[in-house]
C-alpha cells in the first residue's frame, strides 16, 4: 500500500515540474498571410495651364469681320509719245473709287484718288456693250500688219461680271472704240483729286 502513495506523489511531482504546453494554436500569422500595410504615396500635383475660351460671338455684323477688297472694272492706260501726248493711268473700281496716275504732260502729276459714283461705272459698261467692246481684237493694229510707232497707244480694260477684257490701241482700230476711250478719260475732268502714295496706288 506505501508503494502505490509513493508512487502516486512521485508522478504528481514529474506532472508539477513538467514545462506546459498551449493546446491552443497561436494567434500570430505567419509573415506570408500578414495583409500588407498600404504606405501612402504622395501625388504631385502637376500645374495645367488653363486655356481660355473663345468669347461668344453673337451679332450678323461679327460675321464677315473682313471687307470687302474692291476690285477695278474699268481701266485707261494712255502711253508717251515723241511730241506731247499725255501719259496717264486711270483705275476705276466696284465701288465708284478712282484712282489717276498722272506721268507726263497732264495737269495733274503724280497720285490722286476721287469718287466717282456707281452710276459713272454703269454707264461705262453700257457704251461698252453698245459698241460690242468684248467682240473686238485686243490689238489694233492686229497682230501681223504694220505698226505707226510715233502713235501713241491706248490700252482700255473692263469688267462686266465675269467677263472681262482688255484692247491695246495705237491705230486703224473701229472709231467707236476711240470714241469710248475719250468718254473715260472726260471722266477725270472736275474731280476732287487728293493726292494719295504710290503704295496705294
Amino acid at each position: 500500500m506505501k508503494n502505490w502513495i509513493v508512487l502516486t506523489i512521485v508522478l504528481l511531482f514529474f506532472a508539477a515540474c513538467s514545462p506546459k504546453t498551449s493546446t491552443t494554436l497561436n494567434d500570430r500569422q505567419p509573415q506570408w498571410e500578414k495583409t500588407p500595410v498600404e504606405v501612402p504615396v504622395e501625388v504631385s500635383e502637376e500645374k495645367t495651364e488653363e486655356i481660355p475660351k473663345e468669347p461668344v460671338k453673337q451679332g450678323q455684323f461679327e460675321k464677315n469681320t473682313i471687307p470687302a477688297v474692291p476690285i477695278m472694272v474699268v481701266g485707261l492706260k494712255r502711253e508717251t509719245c515723241y511730241g506731247k501726248c499725255p501719259a496717264f493711268e486711270l483705275k476705276l473700281y466696284n465701288d465708284g473709287t478712282i484712282k489717276y496716275y498722272g506721268k507726263s504732260n497732264v495737269q495733274n502729276i503724280g497720285y490722286f484718288i476721287a469718287h466717282a459714283g456707281k452710276e459713272t461705272i454703269v454707264d461705262i459698261q453700257t457704251r461698252a456693250e453698245m459698241i460690242g467692246y468684248f467682240g473686238l481684237n485686243s490689238q489694233y493694229p492686229a497682230s501681223g500688219k504694220p505698226q505707226i510707232y510715233d502713235m501713241p497707244q491706248t490700252t482700255t480694260f473692263v469688267k462686266i461680271d465675269n467677263r472681262e477684257h482688255r484692247i491695246s490701241n495705237r491705230h486703224d482700230s473701229p472709231p467707236a472704240l476711240f470714241k469710248f476711250e475719250n468718254y473715260i478719260e472726260s471722266l477725270i475732268e472736275n474731280l476732287n483729286w487728293q493726292p494719295i502714295t504710290y503704295e496705294d496706288f
